[in-house]
């Protein structure tokens, strides 16, 4: 089994995306909204908690009810706005701050601040 993609159901068939391509989820009621690096998006039939559960945990991150990110394609954080993520394709993602803490650990274990 390939653990580094994922099968996605789309009304032409399944389509096999790298998890590397991935830049985030953003839910949309009962559906998710998967954006990819090439811009390309999905609207799946699924809640963002299922989308979680099959992403690697250690590359994802909730950053709010609504947002599932991929934590490689972060290029900057602001500590103070609505919306203090950005990810590449210039996309602003909210962080809850229940989340904030465990946001700023994970950042940690992934990066070296200078």
């Amino acid at each position: 089994m390939d653990t580094s993609r994922i099968a996605i159901k789309t009304s032409r068939g399944i389509e096999f995306l790298r998890m590397t391509d991935i830049l985030c989820c953003i839910a949309h009621g009962r559906y998710t909204k998967i954006v990819t690096t090439s811009g390309k998006e999905y609207l799946l039939t699924r809640v963002l908690k299922e989308i979680e559960n099959c992403l690697p945990c250690e590359d994802f991150f909730r950053t709010h009810k609504s947002y599932l990110i991929n934590l490689n394609h972060i290029t900057h954080y602001h500590n103070n706005q609505d919306t203090p993520i950005t990810l590449i394709n210039d996309i602003k993602v909210q962080l809850a701050k229940r989340r904030k803490q465990a946001f700023h650990r994970r950042i940690n274990e992934l990066v070296q601040t200078i």
